[in-house]
């Protein structure tokens, strides 16, 4: 019933719009943008797969390149991005970045 009740809420012409206004824009992004590489299965590991000295060697590595500027993290909650005074979602909007590309664009 939950469910049910959540589907019911969804707004149909809102995500129609949505869909359709990446539809249109897809062409801005190039085919480099669009290309997604397979890693490796033996570089992933799982918290119970490394020791803890490795965890904390790479939590080291990690803060480094963050505060070198190397690397960054962005932490996106679910829903609209009305807080941030768009109607958009919030995986499109501009955080800034030297290049101006969403989220979405860069993933």
């Amino acid at each position: 019933a939950d469910f049910l009740a959540q589907c019911r809420q969804i707004d149909l012409e809102e995500l129609d719009r949505l869909y359709n206004d990446v539809c249109k824009n897809a062409h801005k992004y190039s085919e480099e943008e669009q290309e997604i590489e397979l890693v490796e299965p033996e570089r992933v590991h799982t918290k119970e797969s490394i020791t803890e000295d490795v965890r904390q060697e790479w939590a080291l590595a990690g803060a480094n390149q963050i505060v070198d500027g190397k690397v960054g993290l962005m932490v996106l909650a679910g829903g609209m991005g009305s807080r941030l005074g768009t109607s958009e979602p919030k995986g499109t909007y501009d955080i800034g970045l030297p290049s101006h590309k969403s989220f979405f664009q860069i993933i």
